[in-house]
């Protein structure tokens, strides 16, 4: 059942975890991510990008979907508190789909969420669900050659909440691999809150994120 706190109401900081609700479900009773009215317009050109990527190369390449923050599928606007398609859902929903769909996020309980949505689609048979850190999987997954280069075409999506993500993955993952990557900055809260604590620290996450100290 959907508690009936608004949104509007609520401390999203403090009862969004890891920007997962923990007041409200969404209609499908599953968890839900609690996100700002900016995710709709994001979501809409991260799907025109998509649309655009699978119809023009469905016939030339076994194409690949890697989401490396792929949360649990469903977002609510707190402002409108309308329910919405996250990344996963919508790469899911295209009317060419890749061949292959890897999600991956820290978050058990958004991951397992995630799972059972897929179930809704025909595709879910092409789906490989990771849990743990996205720089460990990415690295594991090259070093036991699960992404394969011949005849492949990634597109790879990075929208973390934070500075999660270290730029010798991206590195790593582009590497003799042809990767389309969408990457949403999180320059706001995630750089220009903490950067004077940054610039204090050796090896601070900005570093990793950046992959320099300069």
């Amino acid at each position: 059942m959907i508690n009936a706190t608004s949104c509007k109401e609520c401390n999203h900081e403090v009862k969004s975890k890891d920007g997962i609700c923990s007041v409200r479900s969404a209609l499908d009773n599953l968890k839900v991510r609690c996100v700002g009215g900016w995710a709709r317009e994001k979501y809409y050109y991260i799907q025109r990008y998509l649309e655009i990527f699978t119809t023009s190369m469905k016939s030339k390449w076994k194409l690949v979907y890697i989401d490396l923050f792929a949360g649990c599928g469903k977002c609510i606007i707190r402002d409108t508190e309308e329910e919405i398609d996250g990344s996963a859902l919508i790469a899911l929903g295209l009317k060419y789909p890749f061949n292959k769909y890897i999600f991956i996020d820290l978050n058990k309980v958004a991951l397992d969420c995630l799972k059972e949505r897929a179930k809704a689609y025909s595709l879910c048979k092409n789906i490989s669900f990771k849990e743990g850190d996205c720089n460990q999987i990415i690295k594991k997954a090259i070093i036991n050659n699960e992404l394969p280069i011949k005849d492949h075409l990634y597109l790879a999506l990075i929208d973390p909440t934070g500075l999660q993500i270290n730029f010798d993955t991206i590195n790593l993952l582009t590497q003799n691999r042809r990767v389309d990557i969408i990457f949403i900055f999180p320059e706001g809260m995630a750089i220009k809150r903490n950067l004077e604590k940054f610039l204090k620290q050796q090896d601070s996450p900005l570093d990793l994120f950046m992959g320099d100290t300069k």
